[in-house]
């Protein structure tokens, strides 16, 4: 009589389980607008995810949303940000002076903690679009290109939407790539 290898799948299922949760346990130092995450962030690999552009009211400047998770143990740095639609692509910070006023400082380049996120919203981190070269209308597809110190050039798509209806959850909404 042949035993069963029943036990023995039990016990590499039991393993998988345990490995997949110690996996996802990462951990990121929570500061600015980084945040620790597991599951999607414990990937290995640095991904954009809901990439989106409210449709501009003026058709030269347009500003991107999105979420950039470093899954890697490694730190990285996003150092440029491109896109054919643009004349400049460029990394603002949108912050407030002493005299309560809202102002944009360009960021060179910005820290990507190792497993954690970096998530791009209105009154934060944004990719500001300068000279348009073309008309977005709602559902368009812009194509972005991120290069970071470490995991080198990452492709991106973000979709035009309407204003206010883009959200950064990495839920599905807008265009998803990684490296």
């Amino acid at each position: 009589m042949t035993p069963s290898p029943r036990p023995l799948l039990v016990a590499l299922a039991l393993a998988a389980c345990v490995l997949v949760g110690t996996a996802a346990c990462g951990s990121g130092d929570g500061a600015g607008t980084a945040a620790a995450q597991g599951g999607e962030v414990a990937s290995g690999r640095v991904t954009v995810d809901g990439a989106t552009i409210d449709w501009p009211a003026n058709p030269r400047v347009a500003a991107v949303r999105m979420v950039v998770r470093n899954g890697t143990g490694t730190p990285d740095v996003l150092r440029s940000v491109s896109s054919p639609v643009a004349e400049t692509v460029t990394v603002h910070r949108t912050d407030t002076d002493a005299q309560g006023r809202s102002v944009m400082t360009e960021q060179a380049e910005l820290a990507i903690p190792a497993r954690s996120s970096v998530t791009f919203e209105p009154g934060g981190l944004h990719v500001m679009l300068t000279g348009i070269t073309r008309d977005l209308e709602v559902g368009d597809d812009v194509e972005l290109t991120l290069t970071f110190e470490h995991a080198g050039v990452v492709d991106a798509t973000a979709e035009v939407v309407e204003p206010g209806a883009s959200g950064t959850g990495g839920d599905g909404s807008g265009g998803t790539h990684d490296h």
